[in-house]
């Protein structure tokens, strides 16, 4: 997830703001669930153990894994069907989120995004299995901070596009990734602030954005009620992001569970982890020594609390029936994905 960072004043440096430090790749967190980017299927162990085994070990039971387009954000993220077969043979639930580029202001900007995520992530659901009933959760990864980062570069820029001194400072410190990111959504910023926010450069807050992404899930409940009453087939619609966005997507009523992002400096984290409304609360990040994947690349992984409140939070360890009605591939057809011996 995009919640591993937020941009920080001037956009200079991006960090979260941490009250805590990391679970250790240990068993005794008594966390239960893990979200990962990649496939379970891909994970190995230092010492060749299971991968299975070790998950176990460190008390984790559900696994958390994306629905994506095809042209995936990150290869191979996208959960398959045998890598649903292979959760469940080993004994856990799943729970998936749809995650394409929600780290961007401009996914909530654009009016069409919500339909068309939407109806791939009911594909996916269909080709995986899901049962009907369970959650599908869908990410927005830092973008009210995002929008704090523009609307602060336009302040001390004046409006001026970024500078070349500038640009090197920011992909010194920033990386040259999330410098991108912040680069190509301040230019649209520039020119189109007043058109979409209504409001000058310089003065747009972070809680400008919400009644996009309100939008966005409006136009995701849409296509869940149509697909509903022609199939009889209902998901529950779940959100990941900030303190702010939980809590007013679930003030609006648009989603029955809301996923609380680790990155405890995004605006609302304190209010909305101590009311106690959040079905799972995301720790930050985990790395265990040695771990690799089978493709190549390293391994690290979210530990989550469930909510003491309610231990549903629209996980599931059994199949409905699988469907192909469409012919998109499921992920990159160019991607090597390893799905196991």
């Amino acid at each position: 997830m995009f919640a591993k960072m937020t941009f920080s004043i001037l956009g200079f440096l991006c960090t979260a703001v941490t009250a805590h430090a990391a679970p250790t790749c240990s068993p005794g967190h008594d966390y239960g669930v893990a979200d990962f980017s990649a496939p379970i299927t891909d994970l190995a162990t230092r010492d060749g153990t299971n991968a299975t085994t070790e998950l176990w070990r460190l008390g984790i039971e559900t696994i958390i894994r994306y629905y994506d387009h095809p042209d995936e954000t990150i290869p191979c993220k996208t959960l398959v069907p045998e890598e649903t077969d292979f959760l469940l043979d080993n004994g856990f639930s799943i729970a998936v989120v749809f995650q394409h580029r929600n780290d961007s202001p401009l996914t909530f900007l654009d009016g069409r995004r919500g339909a068309r995520d939407a109806e791939r992530s009911l594909e996916l659901a269909a080709a995986n299995g899901q049962p009907l009933g369970s959650t599908i959760y869908f990410g927005v990864d830092g973008v009210a901070e995002a929008l704090k980062g523009a609307n602060y570069q336009y302040a001390i820029n004046k409006g001026a596009a970024i500078s070349a001194a500038q640009e090197a400072e920011m992909k010194a410190r920033m990386g040259a990734g999330n410098y991108k990111k912040h680069a190509s959504f301040y230019e649209i910023f520039r020119s189109k602030h007043q058109e979409y926010f209504g409001l000058p450069g310089g003065k747009v807050p972070p809680e400008a954005i919400l009644p996009f992404i309100a939008q966005y899930f409006e136009d995701i409940r849409d296509v869940f009620d149509t697909h509903r009453a022609q199939t009889g087939i209902g998901y529950e619609i779940g959100g990941y992001g900030s303190g702010l966005v939980c809590d007013d997507l679930l003030n609006r009523g648009l989603i029955s569970r809301c996923w609380l992002a680790q990155s405890t400096g995004w605006p609302g984290y304190e209010g909305f982890s101590n009311s106690g409304r959040w079905a799972l609360r995301q720790q930050l990040v985990t790395k265990c020594d040695g771990w690799k994947r089978h493709s190549g690349g390293r391994v690290e992984f979210d530990f989550n609390e469930v909510s003491p409140q309610n231990e549903d939070f629209g996980q599931w360890n059994y199949l409905d029936e699988r469907t192909a009605s469409f012919t998109r591939p499921i992920r990159n057809p160019a991607a090597s994905c390893y799905v196991g011996p």
